[in-house]
C-alpha cells in the first residue's frame, strides 16, 4: 500500500490511486424503481494495466467490471453498466480488486 488521501468527486478533481482492497461508498436517493446506468470516469497508465471492481447496493453485490489502461494518468475513459435499483435511499459501494488506478466521475441516470 501507498499513501493516498481520497477526496470527494467534485469539480476537476480526481480520485488518484485506488488501492486493491479498498472501497468508496455514496449514498444515493433513487425517485423511481428502475434500470439504472452507472457511468464511472477511470484513467490508468499502460505501466498499471486496468482495473477491476465490484458494484455492491445495500451490502448485495451486484456487478463485476474490469477495464483496460487508458493510456495514462489523465487519459479518461468512460465505463458503463447497468443495475437494477429500488425506489428510495441505498448505499453504492464500489469495491477495488485490482487497483492502481484514477476515478474521476461516478454519474448514476
Amino acid at each position: 500500500r501507498w499513501n493516498a488521501v481520497d477526496t470527494p468527486l467534485r469539480g476537476d478533481e480526481d480520485i488518484d490511486w485506488l488501492a486493491s482492497d479498498e472501497w468508496l461508498a455514496y449514498e444515493v436517493y433513487i425517485q423511481d424503481a428502475g434500470r439504472y446506468e452507472l457511468t464511472l470516469s477511470v484513467a490508468a497508465a499502460d505501466s498499471f494495466g486496468g482495473g477491476d471492481l465490484g458494484i455492491v447496493v445495500d451490502d448485495d453485490p451486484l456487478r463485476r467490471i474490469e477495464f483496460d489502461a487508458t493510456g495514462g494518468w489523465y487519459d479518461w475513459d468512460e465505463v458503463t453498466t447497468e443495475i437494477a435499483l429500488p425506489r428510495g435511499t441505498h448505499t453504492v459501494r464500489l469495491v477495488v480488486f485490482e487497483g492502481g488506478w484514477k476515478l474521476k466521475q461516478l454519474e448514476l441516470r
